[in-house]
């Protein structure tokens, strides 16, 4: 399931909180969407879910990181993106990311680094990650340049 050739893996992952599915149902009920969407996210389409990631900050920063790589010269299939749902999703991405040969980085997205509806005491007790430090050979800004790349864990959070 998680085979590269180069075994170098960044992780980015990242998570709402129930006031921005609120927000975002308000705008589906103000653009003439049904009110039972607003119930939460179980009545949602894919459409709604795309619309809800193009909209939402958490979303955004993560796609702008994982464009920051690609621009880099890191491949798109050694990078792992994904949105959680709940502290179950997020305990699966964890076994899922903990497969990973070697993680050269993790970027996590959300409030406060949690996820919703609450991720309790998950980040205390979270198996290691299998972190990896590289020497890369990248282009950046057209250029072809040696990159050290040193694992590191940062949550970035709004309030």
């Amino acid at each position: 399931m998680f085979i590269d050739p180069s075994g170098l893996d960044y992780i980015i992952g990242w998570s709402y909180s129930n006031a921005d599915i609120k927000y975002f149902n308000d705008w589906l009920y103000k653009n003439g969407y049904s009110d039972t969407l607003m119930s939460g996210t179980d009545n949602w389409t894919d459409a709604h879910w795309a619309e809800f990631e193009s909209r939402d900050a958490f979303s955004r920063a993560a796609q702008t990181r994982r464009d920051e790589l690609i621009a880099m010269g890191i491949p798109a299939d050694e990078i792992h993106l994904r949105r959680t749902d709940s502290k179950a999703d997020l305990e699966s991405a964890w076994a899922d990311w903990a497969k990973i040969g070697i993680v050269e980085s993790l970027d996590f997205y959300s409030h406060v680094a949690d996820v919703r509806g609450g991720s309790e005491n998950f980040w205390d007790n979270a198996a290691k990650l299998n972190w990896g430090s590289t020497l890369r050979e990248l282009t950046i800004n057209g250029k072809k340049t040696g990159y050290i790349s040193s694992p590191y864990a940062c949550a970035t959070h709004g309030t």
